[in-house]
């Protein structure tokens, strides 16, 4: 059996019931909390366990369909092919992340290019550059992403 017990502190900020065979929390303001659980078991032992969270919404979450999460991850490259100038735009779950790091390489790997992207976005000028095909790879933390670009 489920059962809980609430502080009235606790009860300004939350909401709190039972849905089937689970305790249910709905946090009423924004901002970082501890959730601090306590279990009792029957012998009378119990066990604490503390989670620090951050409320960014009180919105409900919805999963992203792959289409939607396909779009958050790609980054885009145009115009490709390009004559002057190449337009990076990085993904939407990365762009707050900064020092992403920008190269730009020949197909036997010589970079032409390294810039670092702050603020998501870039434009790059690719003029001087032979035309041919380059690989651009942006790296930050969490992941690489390799894209193919064309110079006329």
């Amino acid at each position: 059996s489920i059962s809980f017990s609430l502080s009235t502190v606790v009860l300004n900020q939350l909401d709190a019931f039972i849905d089937q065979d689970k305790v249910v929390f709905k946090l009423k303001e924004l901002g970082e909390a501890t959730f601090r659980v306590m279990a009792t078991d029957q012998q009378g032992s119990s066990t604490v366990l503390e989670i620090p969270i951050v409320v960014l919404d009180n919105e409900s979450i919805e999963k992203p369909t792959s289409t939607e999460l396909e779009e958050l991850m790609s980054v885009k490259v145009y115009p490709n092919p390009a004559r002057d100038i190449i337009d990076v735009e990085c993904p939407t779950l990365v762009s707050g992340i900064e020092n992403i790091k920008l190269t730009l390489l020949t197909l036997e790997g010589k970079v032409q290019m390294t810039e670092i992207i702050n603020n998501g976005k870039t434009s790059i000028d690719v003029s001087s550059l032979p035309q041919g095909i380059y690989i651009l790879t942006l790296e930050n933390n969490a992941q690489t992403t390799i894209k193919k670009v064309i110079i006329n």
